[in-house]
């Protein structure tokens, strides 16, 4: 995406205490703070910007992506498998298993030692995403600097399941213009649920969107020409941009839910951001469609429908554009799966355009649980 992570200093930068280690000489205070996301889990420790690099703590961040690390003074090493990094504090000068590099350097502040973010991923072999808001669970989008990291190490859940990231990235440029076509997009893929059924299910899913878009991919790289010497090759200017990144929640003891945004730039003024969710029944071993959370498949439409248009008539300016939902429209988010669920609600929601002009993004409409008590499947309803 077209977010400059360095755009995002907006805060009132802060020291925080040395108590444990000497502070690095060349050590830059921690501003704004950066939500950092493991293959879909945060982070908890802090992250934060210094300078225009995303730093986090190397404790936290070896651990999520199954590294081994080792302090001796100043000099630090991180290593998975046979990749390797090898730094000092304060020092820009770095050896990875790839050779000799530069990258930002590893300070000391209080108790944690800080280390950058996309360097240190990408040097054992991981991917990682930006992006400036925070899309997901707020009915409103809100201004918050995010980091994704993908990682081929399974992370555990509180169910006992685990996930790690499977990604395709792809790049063509022309060099006569400098116009570029690619593809950077990351899904999840699950293991150790206790059901294989669902377990397929849900990889499956995530597998054929993948799909899908590297076939969009495909198609659009088909109708240009790359290796062309003239300007009118690529005329009228053409650039394409596909990437998503996702979040996993567990909202309830029974459930598990991936999150995805995904973005698409084929041209025009600007892109298109869609939200794209699945979540997954570990009671009823499927990946669930909206009526599926219901007693009454068919009845839950019309309910549905007036909880819908009292968020809408009572949620303030947020919903002035929106134009109203139809059965029809009902029945798509049903049908692609666009809900989730939180711990007090279950959030339907729709597509740029759909219901609203692009201005108002993708619009969500959580209905609680309380309302819906009489109406959903008791294993969807949270626990007192």
């Amino acid at each position: 995406m077209r977010y400059k992570t360095a755009a995002l200093l907006a805060a009132i930068l802060f020291l925080l205490p040395a108590t444990a280690y000497a502070e690095s000489k060349d050590a830059q205070p921690l501003g704004v703070r950066v939500d950092v996301f493991v293959n879909g889990q945060k982070l908890r420790g802090q992250c934060g910007l210094a300078g225009d690099t995303t730093y986090t703590p190397l404790e936290e961040l070896a651990q999520a992506l199954g590294a081994e690390f080792e302090l001796d003074g100043e000099k630090l090493s991180i290593k998975r498998g046979d990749a390797f990094i090898r730094a000092s504090l304060g020092s820009t000068d770095v050896a990875t298993s790839s050779g000799h590099s530069s990258a930002p350097a590893p300070f000391a502040l209080g108790e944690t030692i800080y280390i950058p973010l996309r360097f240190t991923v990408e040097a054992l072999g991981d991917c990682v995403a930006y992006s400036a808001i925070d899309p997901f669970l707020d009915g409103r989008v809100r201004l918050q600097p995010q980091a994704y990291v993908g990682s081929s190490n399974p992370v555990s859940l509180k169910s006992g399941a685990k996930v790690h990231t499977t990604y395709v990235q792809g790049k063509r440029e022309s060099k006569v213009t400098g116009q570029t076509a690619s593809i950077f997009r990351m899904i999840p893929v699950f293991s150790d649920l206790e059901s294989t059924s669902l377990l397929d299910k849900a990889n499956a899913l995530f597998s054929a969107r993948l799909d899908a878009s590297k076939k969009e991919f495909e198609a659009e790289l088909q109708g240009l020409d790359f290796n062309s010497t003239s300007l009118e090759a690529l005329s009228p200017p053409y650039t394409y941009e596909s990437s998503s990144f996702y979040r996993i929640y567990e909202p309830l003891p029974n459930c598990i839910e991936s999150l995805s945004l995904d973005y698409v730039y084929s041209g025009g003024a600007h892109g298109i951001e869609s939200l794209r969710s699945a979540v997954l029944d570990l009671e009823g071993e499927k990946v669930l469609t909206l009526y599926e959370l219901f007693k009454d498949p068919v009845a839950c439409k019309a309910i549905l429908l007036e909880d819908i248009a009292e968020v809408a008539a009572n949620g303030g300016s947020y919903y002035d554009a929106v134009q109203g939902v139809t059965v029809e429209l009902l029945d798509k988010a049903n049908e692609e799966r666009n809900f989730f669920l939180t711990e007090d609600a279950v959030v339907v929601y729709f597509q740029p355009y759909e219901i609203a002009p692009y201005a108002a993004g993708v619009v969500k409409f959580p209905i609680t649980l309380k309302e819906l008590a009489d109406d959903l499947m008791d294993r969807f309803m949270a626990e007192e």
